[in-house]
């Protein structure tokens, strides 16, 4: 499985791309906003974890054109958000994001929730996960 995370803080993606090597995962890293679409090309992730902080017009930019441009592979979202982000998270929470994660988000917490995501069981609704 290929995981895309796009997020500018790079010891949340070396701690999360050790945990899923570990799984067997192929973890790609996006920095930007234009590098997550680019790598969303490329790549064709099964998921992607979008960081709400992302730089480059940041997650709106990326979600309107993943809704929009019929040539990106489609791939659920996983949205990270602090906790003082949630009510901007929840305009956000429509296809292609169908799941949210309060940051900091731990790498086994991260597993977990894509694999409950990819589970073929169907979840009448998302989840939200807070971390205490």
């Amino acid at each position: 499985m290929r995981v895309l995370i796009a997020t500018t803080d790079g010891q949340d993606f070396e701690s999360y791309a050790r945990q899923f090597g570990d799984l067997a995962m192929e973890v790609v890293k996006a920095s930007s906003g234009a590098e997550c679409l680019r790598k969303l090309r490329e790549q064709c992730p099964h998921v992607v974890v979008l960081d709400i902080d992302l730089l480059w017009g940041g997650e709106d930019d990326v979600l309107e054109q993943m809704r929009v441009e019929h040539d990106l592979p489609s791939a659920p979202v996983i949205l990270l958000a602090g906790v003082h982000e949630l009510s901007r998270a929840g305009r956000l929470f429509v296809p292609p994001v169908y799941d949210l994660i309060v940051k900091p988000a731990s790498p086994t917490q991260l597993v977990e929730r894509i694999g409950l995501f990819l589970d073929p069981q169907p979840r009448s609704k998302p989840a939200v996960v807070m971390r205490r």
